[in-house]
């Protein structure tokens, strides 16, 4: 999540405060470029074919190139 600027880590879940939690929660919260982001990175899988899309393709061209020497 905090590689594609959609969200914040914890550096250790598990000693993680509350206050360094809610801190974290209000910056993703606030700060505009986290929703930009979320909405960029939402795009993206929208326009990524489905697995019912390529499916189809990828048959079509196994029969096309099916016994054609490499």
């Amino acid at each position: 999540m905090e590689e594609f600027g959609v969200g914040l880590s914890v550096a250790d879940p598990d000693r993680v405060t509350p206050e360094e939690l809610r801190a974290k929660l209000v910056r993703v919260l606030d700060e505009p470029s986290f929703a930009e982001r979320a909405a960029a990175v939402r795009a993206e899988m929208l326009a990524t074919p489905t697995p019912s899309d390529i499916v189809p393709v990828l048959e079509k061209l196994t029969h096309e190139h099916r016994g054609t020497p490499r």
